[in-house]
């Protein structure tokens, strides 16, 4: 080992007594290129001993040159776990060395932290939270002065974040000298991207794993689309079968839940693992796993990273995982070692589950992973990095802060305009002073920059009282509430729908009444559910058409899975095709359009079809007057219009309006509720909204007043960078006109299987939805009130009586005979009331009840004369007396609102009229 290891005789001599007897090669190549000093991105599978590959030669270079005083080293990882995982592993060794490691982090104890300040570690292992603090520290600054290495473990998960984007300027503040920096990350699609990121453009080498690691992925499908029962049995063979099993989901409800129902089965030797448990609570589950007293945990993202379980023999991944490098970093963790090859499944839910994780499965198998992205120029970071240069200096001129900012990849294309800009919003906050030149401490400098270190927006709740009990039913994501609810707004919690009465943000509460409307969104914001690719929706289309196109037995060999999977997904599309007579694929596009609702198949990705359901939503309201509800997922939209615009339209709009459209998004992402739940997050990065705390005054004031502002910008560009896909829907558009995509439009009467799927998912696309198939049930509903049948009799000369259905009615109603327009609508088994009338017109004596059914026509008479035709929409419900129709009409609904309140006292007569059977 010592011969072929370029390290220092001492370190290579104690490392063998902690079993480091060889080294691969891919830690060989990174020993030679750290020894002469080049930055490096080190990108390699889990279980390549990354860590060992980065600081071996720092430990050699410090035994060579000594340690001297102060911090030769910044160790920094995205986690606390990661970070104390990587001290217990390289600790021991260290101290050997005469070399010691420290742990700075959120949760270090005031003594420790004493500890640090008054005498700095050789090797200090943080995180890019507490890195910013360090650098205004005047003893800890002081100890970095001596900094010549920096190690970013877990690069890539970096990049992706604004946390990634505060490193880098930290970076550049720590040392404008040279640095050596070194970035760990697992299997890189752009590993130059990562390493122009790290270093800020200077010179780097890249240092791969040859030959890559070796993935066996498994695809199952329980059968049937409704078969959890089905899904949790095979979950249970796959644990049983295997000594340790990782299980992964995409959100915390269904770590929660399918924990839940695994222990039923497993008892004690299953745990959950998520960012929402205490840390004792994970690190149970952890040790649990390593000394073999679990058998398996179930984690969201939590248990990603580098964090040492043991030995996990399996992963399962629970429903898609949405992306490649998702499934490849979590089963990654299995067979954690040079040479294992990392086994693990994908449980599909239903047809589309299933042939995205196909698709998905092969991807990572060949390691076609996805490319890093990460935003560029972020006002809110800058703004905090401005503070810190001026906490760090004292004051500091514009110049010299843009000279120190652009060096950092990330900001490298910011103009000077821009950061006099922020400069200037900045100040007026009080952040800081700055005189046009100089940038100087202002009163809230410290404070500000303290509270606002980390990036990680604060995930805060809402309980949610319910007004007619007057009790606590549960609680709500505020980021939920903020974005998506208010007065009147409907969603579900613990199984039932609730209407909003009122979000006082100042109480932390959410008032609320029980609703009898299913159609509403889950409280639950997905921010773990991952959006799907463009490339792996494609890929989804493409498999679409060769499936049409080629026999089962060819694609299943191609993708690796068994040929009922591939007959599932055959099965599926030749229904769709027999029900539409046509298919959703990469090269088309089909829209159906019934009911006034739209759904528009296109294989985009959730972030393309979430700016498409957002803009066509948006162009319909503004420019036609049509407004609607609209859901999407990476493979369909869906609108529900106010009013019916017509298929035409709708097509007309995708076919010719795609610039006209594109115009709008701006305007559009500014008018979403989205818009408001990402401003209050820069806010609470710039110091506008103080974190853990609740704005002062609504989000949507708030909004206007910062019209025009850095904050507002900020807002819509890390919108249209994160969460939208601009570019990928201004090419379908661009296609669509040019012909290079066909659109086949459809109207229909039933929406086709694939539209269905949308409308049963429970769990797509960050939205999420319930019974949004409640739409379809609220036009039958409206098809059968339009269809049924009422007596019309003209109260002034009582001698025209007629049968009409109500769609076949006139807007206003009036008597042929007379010209009157007392006409009372009763129901066309009421034709014993018109002899009644006659006996009342004729003055004679009248019992209780028929005295009742003259006041009754009366009342139905002046709810005609006042609301025409929808008050015969109304009459028409079952047990819906002129009273009750009173009432609906005097709310002034739009037609849907109308049907769905129809709706509800038909089910309140239903229900009464059941009360009163049992009771007898």
């Amino acid at each position: 080992m010592g011969a072929s290891a370029p390290l220092h005789p001492r370190l290579l001599e104690e490392a063998r007594s902690f079993g480091y007897e060889t080294f691969n090669q891919l830690q060989l190549r990174a020993f030679e290129v750290l020894r002469r000093g080049a930055n490096a991105v080190i990108s390699a599978p889990t279980g390549y001993g990354k860590t060992e590959a980065a600081l071996f030669p720092i430990f050699s270079a410090m035994l060579e040159a000594g340690t001297g005083e102060g911090v030769g080293a910044l160790y920094v990882t995205p986690l606390r776990a990661l970070n104390r995982d990587i001290f217990h592993r390289m600790q021991a060794l260290a101290a050997r060395l005469g070399i010691r490691v420290e742990v700075r982090h959120g949760d270090t104890p005031q003594s420790a932290r004493r500890r640090i300040a008054e005498n700095p570690p050789h090797v200090l292992i943080t995180t890019p939270e507490t890195l910013q603090l360090i650098l205004v520290h005047e003893k800890l600054r002081a100890a970095l002065k001596r900094v010549r290495w920096v190690v970013v473990d877990e690069l890539h998960e970096l990049i992706s974040s604004k946390r990634g984007l505060q490193l880098a300027v930290g970076l550049e503040s720590l040392c404008g000298r040279q640095l050596q920096r070194i970035g760990l990350s697992a299997t890189l699609r752009n590993p130059l991207t990562a390493g122009l990121f790290l270093t800020g453009g200077r010179p780097f080498e890249v240092v791969e794993a040859r030959g890559g690691r070796r993935y066996e992925i498994d695809v199952y499908f329980a059968g049937t689309y409704d078969s959890v029962e089905e899904r949790l049995q095979l979950l249970l063979d796959l644990i049983r079968r295997h000594r340790s099993v990782l299980v992964f989901t995409n959100t915390r409800d269904t770590a929660e839940a399918l924990g839940s129902r695994l222990k039923m089965a497993l008892g004690k030797a299953v745990a959950v693992h998520h960012g929402s448990l205490s840390k004792e609570q994970r690190l149970e589950a952890e040790r649990g796993l390593k000394s073999g007293e679990l058998k398996c945990i179930v984690s969201t993202s939590s248990l990603e990273l580098g964090i040492d379980v043991g030995h996990v023999d399996y992963v399962v991944q629970y429903m898609s995982p949405r992306q490649v490098n998702r499934l490849v970093q979590r089963v990654g963790r299995s067979s954690h070692y040079v040479g294992g090859v990392a086994r693990g499944a994908v449980v599909a839910a239903d047809a589309d589950d299933l042939a995205e994780a196909i698709v998905i499965a092969r991807r990572a198998e060949r390691g076609d992973l996805e490319p890093l992205e990460f935003e560029e120029g972020a006002y809110d970071v800058l703004a905090h990095q401005l503070v810190g240069l001026v906490l760090e200096r004292g004051t500091i001129t514009l110049e010299e802060a843009y000279r120190i900012i652009t060096r950092a990849w990330p900001y490298r294309n910011l103009t000077l305009g821009e950061l006099r800009r922020v400069a200037e919003f900045a100040s007026s906050l009080r952040l800081l002073k700055f005189d046009g030149r100089e940038l100087s401490r202002g009163a809230r400098s410290l404070r500000y920059y303290y509270d606002s270190a980390s990036t990680i927006p604060d995930v805060e709740t809402l309980d949610v009282i319910d007004v007619s009990a007057r009790r606590r039913v549960g609680v709500l994501d505020g980021d939920f509430v903020l974005s998506s609810l208010s007065e009147g707004s409907r969603f579900v919690l613990g199984g039932r729908s609730w209407e909003v009465v009122k979000v006082s943000v100042d109480e932390g509460v959410v008032y609320a009444s029980p609703s009898d409307d299913y159609e509403a969104a889950i409280p639950a914001w997905v921010g773990e559910d991952l959006p799907v690719p463009y490339a792996v929706a494609r890929e989804v289309g493409a498999l679409r058409r060769r499936l049409l196109e080629e026999g089962v037995e060819r694609l299943a060999r191609e993708y690796g899975v068994d040929p009922s999977l591939m007959g599932v997904l055959k099965d599926y599309v030749e229904r769709q095709r027999g029900s539409l007579g046509v298919v959703p694929t990469d090269r088309v596009a089909v829209l159906e359009y019934g009911n006034r609702i739209a759904v528009l198949h296109a294989c985009l990705g959730t972030r393309a079809n979430a700016l498409l359901a957002l803009l066509l939503s948006y162009y319909f309201a503004r420019v036609k007057g049509a407004t609607s509800k609209y859901y999407f997922d990476a493979y369909r939209v869906v609108l529900a219009f106010s009013r019916d615009v017509g298929a035409e339209e709708v097509a007309r709009a995708l076919r010719e309006e795609g610039p006209a459209l594109l115009s709008l998004t701006e305007e559009a992402v500014k008018g979403s509720s989205v818009y408001l739940w990402k401003l209050l997050h820069v806010c609470q990065r710039v110091g506008i909204v103080a974190k853990g705390s609740k704005p002062k005054v609504p989000v949507r004031r708030l909004a206007e007043v910062l019209r025009g502002t850095p904050a507002e910008e900020e807002a819509v560009r890390e919108l249209l960078s994160t969460r939208f896909d601009l570019k990928t829907v201004a090419s379908f558009l661009d296609g669509l006109r040019e012909g290079k995509v066909r659109l086949v439009v459809e109207k229909v009467r039933e929406f086709s299987p694939m539209a269905r799927s949308m409308f049963e998912k429970p769990y797509r696309a960050g939205f999420v939805v319930a019974g949004l198939e409640r739409l379809l049930v609220l036009e039958q509903v409206r098809r059968r009130l339009g269809r049924t049948k009422l007596l019309l009799v003209c109260l002034h000369c009582l001698d025209w009586v007629t049968e009409v259905a109500v769609d076949e009615a006139p807007e206003e109603i009036r008597c042929p005979l007379c010209g009157s327009r007392a006409v009372a609508a009763l129901n066309t088994w009421e034709r014993g009331a018109v002899d009644v009338l006659r006996r009342w017109r004729r003055g004679a004596k009248l019992s209780k009840e028929e005295s009742e059914v003259v006041r009754d026509a009366q009342k139905s008479a002046i709810l005609v004369m006042s609301y025409g035709k929808r008050a015969l929409l109304c009459l028409a419900g079952r047990g819906v007396g002129p009273t009750v129709a009173a009432r609906i009409l005097s709310l002034e609904k739009g037609e849907e609102e109308l049907v769905r309140e129809i709706a509800r006292a038909e089910v309140e007569y239903l229900r009464t009229r059941e009360y009163w059977r049992e009771s007898r």
